[in-house]
């Protein structure tokens, strides 16, 4: 035996076992410490890493995770994860999060989802106990339930801020912004929704990234340019679309006319988050203006009336997210593509979609429950996945009726 393990051989092995000994050691102190907690893969699509402790895998079907473990959803794909008997989180495409899970079911319980980017949907069935949590992590924001249903979306923009999104489909949410030094805590009821837009400075992959607090209101120029007002407007020169670029309304009037020009310059483009959270009914775009900027109209729940003119080749991504006031409104024929979650959680009852439309992307009319028909023309050639998720319209398009019962035929990616 002795021999043996002088061996080059009997060294391998040893040390394999030694290796294997004290990964065993340190998942047992890690349940130890936070008790049992049952985590599974419930159902997935696509691929799906999980980085644990000591090792990165494909994630399966019925496979067991653990505190700390941490899970990224690939494009194209989903996942199901069932935390106890009664709580489950879906995971959307191109989402990544991390696990805490603390203690044992049905007694004190602690969960925390750190969300780095992404949207996932939660339901917690039963009421939590008062000892025991439910919170959502996302690099700029905190929500935390008592026993509810709501989804989260993360997402950075072309400025590098950070965007989260809070839904409340069910119950109570309480929502707080986080790094600002700002205490007030948000309790977000059914069918309300909010959402923070902050600059932060990541630290790594560990989830510790933390909020500089300078860019709140998502204006920064994204160069030199020199930011200007105009009245209640922040704007810069965009050089490179030769015109006026809205950066930021800080009036508090409820309804606004965005001007056409300023000091001679045409005002060509509403910028990122402009009147992210203003508490505006109604915006007169002018003739001229060309692009409508991501998230430019980003939780605007008192606007009602807002008329696009035919100038606009662009909408980004969710300029009308969570304008739940927003009843209904046309796009106007220079626009060929609906963005990402252009009208995620709008109040809309309708919409009208013209001909020269070719690309409608994911999450376009998330949660738009209020919409009772769609027409989509036939110009239309690509319909991205969960386009119409949460929605409850019928939807004709090429001769075909679809409802929410069969949506999925309607997607081409």
């Amino acid at each position: 035996m002795k021999n043996f393990l002088s061996s080059t051989k009997g060294k391998i092995i040893a040390g394999a076992v030694t290796l294997a000994v004290i990964a065993g050691v340190v998942v047992l102190i890690i349940l130890l410490n936070t008790g049992y907690r049952n985590i599974r893969v419930e159902n997935l699509s696509g691929t799906t890493k999980v980085t644990s402790l000591m090792s990165i895998s494909d994630a399966f079907k019925g496979q067991n995770l653990i505190s700390g473990d941490k899970v990224e959803v690939f494009e194209k794909s989903s996942l199901t994860l069932a935390l106890d008997s009664d709580k489950h989180v879906v995971a959307n495409e191109l989402t990544k999060f991390s696990l805490e899970a603390f203690g044992a079911e049905g007694k004190d319980t602690r969960t925390v989802i750190h969300l780095e980017k992404g949207t996932i949907s939660n339901q917690i069935d039963n009421k939590l106990l008062p000892s025991e949590s439910y919170v959502v992590e996302s690099p700029n924001a905190s929500m935390s339930v008592r026993g509810t249903i709501f989804s989260v979306n993360v997402f950075f923009d072309n400025e590098g801020l950070c965007h989260t999104v809070v839904e409340v489909n069910q119950g109570v949410v309480e929502f707080a912004e986080k790094g600002t030094g700002n205490d007030e805590v948000k309790t977000l009821n059914a069918g309300e929704s909010a959402s923070v837009i902050s600059r932060v400075i990541e630290k790594g992959d560990d989830n510790s990234s933390v909020n500089s607090g300078n860019s709140s209101f998502g204006i920064n120029s994204g160069g030199s340019a020199q930011k200007l007002t105009f009245g209640d407007f922040v704007y810069i020169y965009n050089e490179t679309l030769g015109g006026i670029e809205i950066k930021k309304y800080k009036g508090n009037d409820e309804i606004v006319s965005i001007p056409s020009e300023i000091n001679g310059e045409k005002v060509v483009k509403i910028g990122n988050s402009a009147f992210w959270k203003c508490e505006v009914t109604s915006v007169t775009i002018p003739d001229g203006i060309t692009e409508i900027d991501n998230c430019a109209f980003l939780d605007c729940v008192r606007l009602t009336s807002i008329v696009i003119p035919d100038s606009v080749t662009r909408i980004g991504e969710a300029a009308f997210s969570a304008c739940r006031g927003l009843k209904s409104i046309v796009i106007p024929n220079s626009v060929t593509q609906i963005e990402k979650g252009v009208f995620n959680c709008c109040g809309l009852t309708s919409i009208t979609i013209p001909d020269s439309v070719t690309v409608i992307e994911k999450y376009a009319f998330e949660s738009c429950n209020q919409l009772h028909s769609i027409v989509i023309p036939d110009s239309v050639t690509r319909i991205g996945k969960a386009a119409f998720v949460r929605c409850t319209a019928t939807i004709t398009y090429k001769g075909r009726t679809y409802t929410n019962d069969n949506y999925d035929d309607l997607y081409t990616e």
